[in-house]
């Protein structure tokens, strides 16, 4: 299931990079038993991501971008993109998540008792999301 999120997650800050967020915008993510990730959004965005033996994540984005994510030793994820789009993520002990991006943006992500995940960004990008029973995602931003 983390692992899932966690793909759904990328994916979709990525989508933010490809596309120019609008207000209200909604996305869903759901992963196939393959565990293949697909990612939509109501602003015409589309991802699908896979990830191999290695933990290594592929994200082939509707616009003709390509992402590469991995995670090393530490925790630490890194996403670079065939558009040149580089971030770089962890999460701290309380299992908040911070992710820079070499736009200039920096990313900050908790997840409540609920199970809420709250995702603010220094633009002053916000979201919430959350996952139902059948583990769909889906992300609401303003």
């Amino acid at each position: 299931m983390k692992t899932t999120v966690l793909t759904i997650a990328i994916s979709f800050i990525l989508g933010l990079v490809s596309f120019n967020t609008s207000a209200q915008t909604t996305y869903r993510g759901y992963s196939d038993r393959y565990g293949n990730t697909t990612v939509t959004g109501s602003n015409s965005y589309r991802s699908n991501s896979y990830t191999d033996s290695y933990g290594n994540t592929t994200t082939r984005t509707s616009n003709g971008v390509t992402y590469h994510s991995y995670t090393d030793s530490y925790g630490n994820t890194t996403t670079t993109g065939s558009n040149g789009y580089r971030s770089i993520s962890y999460t701290d002990s309380y299992g908040n998540t911070t992710t820079r991006t070499n736009t200039g943006v920096t990313y900050r992500s908790y997840t409540d008792s609920y199970g809420n995940t709250t995702t603010t960004g220094s633009n002053g990008y916000r979201s919430t999301s959350y996952t139902d029973s059948y583990g769909n995602t889906t992300i609401r931003t303003w």
